[in-house]
Order: C-alpha cells, then structure tokens, then sequence
C-alpha cells in the first residue's frame, strides 16, 4: 500500500513538473535553426502565385528579434516562437507566421492578413563572410 501511494506521488509530480512553461527541446531546436536570413523563393496569394512578394525577407536574431520588410520597409521589431507558431511582436503590424515545414536551408510558413492567406517558401541565406 506504501508502494503505491510513493508510486502515486511520483508520478504526480512528474505531471506538474512536465506542464512547465520551459520551452520544449522542438522549440529550442526551432529556435536555433531560424537564426539568420531567409529569403522568399516562392510566394502564394490564396493559393495563387504572386510576383509583388519577390524581395521579402525575414532575418531572425539570436536576441528574440527579427527584421521583416513584408510592410514594404525593413523593420525590425521583436518576436515570439511558440508552438510553432512565430508572433510577430510589431504596434504597426502585428502578424504570426506558422510554421508549416523548417530545415537547414528551407522554410515554409503561412500566414493570413486582411481575410488574405499567405504561402511562402523560403531559403536560408548564405552567411557572409
């Protein structure tokens, strides 16, 4: 009987530690590889390809901020990754881009913006040297 309410406690705190707020090993390793530049290499418009998008890039720091040009001008505001979701943290235009695909060297996100859904698929830039 011993046993099993030290089994109980166990596994309860285990429950209570597992609901922390520290981000997950996914979201560090998400985190880690958004660091740096990234180019748009295709863009849809309500599933239609778009020629306007054809400059925007975001470019991630190690420091939570980003630097976005999607508004037309390079703006570099903070930002947020939770649950693979990035939260754009601008007073000017506040967006979240979810994160549908990310590796090494590509990244696809989707966003919507004035009843307007967004595909775009990125490339990472190479650093310069």
């Amino acid at each position: 009987m011993r046993f099993s309410k030290i089994l109980f406690a166990c596994a309860l705190l285990s429950t209570v530690f597992a609901c922390s707020n520290e981000p997950t090993v996914e979201e560090e390793n998400l985190s880690d590889q958004l660091i740096g530049r990234w180019e748009v290499i295709q863009a849809l418009r309500n599933d239609q390809p778009t020629e306007t998008m054809t400059d925007f890039y975001l470019e991630f720091g190690a420091d939570n901020r980003m630097t976005s040009n999607l508004n037309g001008a390079a703006e570099q505001v903070p930002y947020e990754l939770k649950d693979k979701v990035i939260h754009q943290k601008s007073d000017r235009m506040p967006v979240d881009f979810n994160i549908v695909d990310l590796s090494d060297s590509l990244m696809v996100l989707t966003m919507s913006m004035r009843n307007t859904n967004f595909r775009f698929t990125f490339q990472k830039a190479m650093a310069e040297e």
